[in-house]
């Protein structure tokens, strides 16, 4: 099996006016930079997030993880256990 990145997609992005993974930086969705990075470096990737994450259709698996509790740690072990 090959590498995989797991891109952690969640947040509220309280600061930024909204979640982070659909924000928008240099006309693309903010999540999209690491998921072309990931690809550039010949690495399969998925988005990790709760079932109520607005997610922007890129094309990769998304992982969901349980909605409680509430932690970045969460998603990390969401990614380990897939």
């Amino acid at each position: 099996m090959s590498p995989l990145v797991a891109v952690l997609a969640g947040g509220w992005g309280r600061r930024m006016g909204g979640a982070k993974a659909v924000a928008e930086l240099g006309g693309e969705p903010l999540i999209a930079r690491p998921l072309s990075a990931a690809a550039a470096a010949g690495l399969d990737a998925v988005m990790v997030a709760k079932a109520t994450t607005p997610l922007p259709p890129l094309g990769v698996p998304v992982w969901r993880e349980p909605d409680a509790p509430v932690h970045p740690l969460q998603a990390l072990a969401g990614a380990q256990d897939a």
